[in-house]
C-alpha cells in the first residue's frame, strides 16, 4: 500500500449506543476501517484515552482517517461529555492535519430532546477552530437520510454541523 493510500474509516461505539446501520456509507472512502467499542465495565474516562492513543497511532503511521462515526450514548453527564469531547477532538484534529474528512455522530432516533440538543450543541463546539479546514461534521438521529436538515452556521466556514430526524 502506498504511503498516501492508508486510509481507514474509524467507528467509535460508546457503551449503551446502538450500532449505526449506515456503515456502509463508509465504503469506498477508506480502504480498511477500525472499530473501537466501550465495554460496559470500562470507565468513560478510560474509553476516550484509548480512543484518543488510537487515533494519535494511526497518525504516527501515517493514516489518515477521511471518515468517522461516533455512535453516542444518551449519557450527558459532565463526565462523558468532556471524555466524548476529548475523543471527537482528537478525530476532527486528526482529519484537519491529513487534508479533512467527515466526522458523523450518530445518536439514537428514540433519544429524547435534552439529548438531541446536547449532541447538536457538542457539534456545533467541535466545530470552533475548523474554519477553513476541509472537515465536516455532521449528527444524525436514527437510521434513514429522511429528515436531514442543515442547521444555521456563519457562511464563511467550510464546516457543517447537520440534524436529522
Amino acid at each position: 500500500m502506498e504511503h498516501n493510500d492508508q486510509r481507514t474509516a474509524l467507528v467509535v461505539m460508546e457503551a449503551g449506543a446502538r450500532w449505526p446501520s449506515y456503515t456502509r456509507e463508509l465504503a469506498g472512502r477508506a480502504s480498511s476501517a477500525v472499530v473501537e467499542s466501550q465495554p460496559a465495565i470500562e470507565s468513560v474516562a478510560e474509553f476516550s484515552a484509548r480512543v484518543v492513543g488510537r487515533v494519535a497511532r494511526l497518525a504516527e503511521r501515517s493514516v489518515s482517517i477521511p471518515v468517522a462515526i461516533l455512535a453516542a450514548s444518551q449519557r450527558i453527564d459532565p463526565e462523558a461529555r468532556k471524555c466524548r469531547y476529548q475523543v471527537a477532538r482528537a478525530i476532527v484534529m486528526s482529519m484537519a492535519t491529513s487534508g479533512g474528512g467527515e466526522l458523523l455522530i450518530m445518536g439514537d432516533e428514540h433519544f429524547g430532546d435534552e439529548v438531541r440538543h446536547e449532541l447538536v450543541a457538542f457539534a456545533g463546539a467541535l466545530c470552533d477552530g475548523l474554519a477553513g479546514s476541509a472537515v465536516t461534521v455532521r449528527v444524525r438521529f436514527g437510521t434513514g437520510r429522511s429528515g436531514t436538515h442543515a442547521l444555521a452556521l456563519p457562511p464563511s466556514s467550510r464546516r457543517s454541523v447537520m440534524g436529522g430526524e
